[in-house]
């Protein structure tokens, strides 16, 4: 029996993180926040997530990579 796509469920955590990897590769890390709505590669992702991923310090800043 094929699997109804409408019963996968993917962990929007990693999903991110996979997100965060690109903005990595292609950016330094102080500028990896001016990137999440989609001006690259489409990719689009939420900020506080995206903090959580990284780390980032309390003024924003965030860790070199």
């Amino acid at each position: 029996m094929p699997t109804d796509i409408q019963d996968l469920r993917v962990s929007l955590t990693k999903h991110g993180a996979h997100k965060v990897a690109f903005l990595i590769e292609q950016f330094p890390a102080s500028e990896i926040l001016s990137h999440l709505s989609g001006d690259f590669n489409e990719i689009n992702i939420d900020e506080s997530q995206v903090r959580g991923n990284l780390s980032i310090y309390e003024e924003g800043s965030v860790p070199e990579i």
